[in-house]
């Protein structure tokens, strides 16, 4: 009786078997493990055909990316390929090298371009085959096929982290001891941005003068902040930001923010992997308990702050380039010694960025530059002063009108650029 009931049913079932068995070997799922520099944004923008996961227990496509230093001072890149499930059996290993004088646009190109070679014979075996002409075409107007919308997901596209590490040490005259933890769950797709963050901190040193004598300074906060963000459009996105804080280093016992947000992008945010120009604003309330008494008379547990800052990054042949500016203040009143000042007094402007740029083959020029100017004193500053042990270890916030960090070098390379040889040895060695 189960032998005709299943001759009969076979009519029927036979159609969706088939079509399931298509779709999966269609399925490009490709796990890249990288020990090397990997742009995972510039890749998928550019190979928008497959699918990367994040587990390689789920791909059946492994790349494995490796690196090694050559004579020259370039890298020899090694992408090993691995086929699993319905490519089983297939395998692969391609080889390139970067040269001392390519910029990371020229590399992240050329890795692009070989990763590309060597997933086509993957999507030789599914129906993209036919597409193929030198390289996998991809319309503008298409929707990727990673795209989120075209996708079921278990997790519903929810990823999780959880870390925790711990230190601790001594000699005849300190010891120390450190713990950390942390919780993050982020959810990404094409139309919003989820960001989740849990995490808590806590250090203790204690250091023993000539007379015997003991200090102990410790320097513990935790910390709870969300961001959501939803897309609006091409250019323009709306979210907020939320956070809990407590820290011994900002005077905080107790900080709760509550800020929505909107950003401006002058380019599409398709183009980001290349050159984003942004326009960020935010504002809202937050609620401010100190541990010590503020260096106000009496400062106001409930504020209201704003900021706005223009973000600027370009990556070319020529090199890289990025850039921040922004402004931020009270839009508040606080009581001091006689005196009543006003929140939009105090304020803080804040530049700063990095240019890494080849002036000429061999020849490279790197400015890191970082500075900000505060007016005024904000109202979490302790009125307790600071301390030369605060300065000395910087475990407390102190009121400062101006910081600055520059850093510049310029390198020249010359000689040989096909020396390509491979030598590991001594590596590994340690003094």
């Amino acid at each position: 009786m189960g032998k005709y009931l299943l001759l009969f049913l076979m009519p029927v079932l036979m159609p969706a078997l088939i079509a399931a068995q298509a779709k999966n070997k269609d399925e490009i799922k490709v796990f890249v493990d990288c020990n090397a520099w990997c742009d995972m944004d510039y890749i998928k923008t550019e190979i928008n055909y497959v699918d990367f996961v994040p587990d390689r227990f789920t791909a059946n496509v492994y790349v494995m990316i490796t690196s090694q230093s050559t004579g020259s001072g370039g890298i020899e890149l090694k992408l090993f390929f691995s086929g699993r499930e319905n490519f089983k059996g297939m395998e692969d290993t391609l080889k390139f090298y970067r040269t001392s004088v390519e910029t990371d646009a020229e590399y992240r190109e050329k890795l692009v371009r070989y990763l590309k070679t060597g997933l086509t014979r993957f999507i030789a075996q599914t129906s993209l085959a036919e597409k193929i002409t030198i390289s996998v075409p991809v319309l503008k107007n298409e929707t990727a096929m990673n795209s989120t919308a075209n996708k079921t997901d278990k997790w519903n596209f929810w990823v999780f982290n959880i870390s925790a590490s711990a230190a601790i040490g001594s000699d005849d005259r300190s010891k120390y001891n450190q713990l950390s933890a942390r919780i993050s769950a982020n959810r990404v797709t094409e139309k919003s941005k989820i960001s989740l963050n849990a995490n808590i901190y806590k250090s203790a040193n204690t250091y023993i003068d000539d007379n015997g004598e003991k200090t102990r300074i410790s320097n513990n906060s935790s910390a709870f902040n969300a961001t959501m963000v939803s897309s609006l459009n091409s250019h323009w996105s709306v979210g907020g930001f939320g956070n809990i804080l407590g820290s011994e280093y900002s005077n905080y016992d107790l900080q709760v923010i509550l800020h929505p947000a909107i950003e401006y992008s002058f380019f599409p945010y398709k183009d980001a992997v290349k050159k984003s120009i942004t326009l960020f604003y935010r504002i809202g309330p937050s609620y401010n308990d100190y541990i010590d008494s503020s260096i106000y008379t009496s400062p106001e547990h409930w504020l209201f702050q704003h900021s706005l800052s223009l973000n600027v990054g370009f990556i070319q042949k020529w090199g890289n380039m990025s850039m921040n500016a922004s402004w931020d203040n009270f839009l508040n009143s606080f009581e001091g010694d006689s005196i009543k000042v006003k929140g939009r007094n105090i304020n803080t402007f804040s530049v700063g960025g990095n240019l890494d740029i080849r002036v000429a083959k061999g020849l490279s020029f790197f400015i890191s530059c970082f500075t900000n100017f505060t007016k005024g004193v904000y109202p979490n500053i302790s009125g307790n002063g600071v301390t030369l042990n605060d300065l000395l270890t910087g475990s407390r916030q102190y009121a400062t009108q101006r910081r600055t960090n520059i850093y510049f070098s310029v390198n020249y390379r010359f000689g040989s650029i096909y020396n390509n040889v491979v030598n590991p040895r001594f590596n590994g060695t340690f003094f």
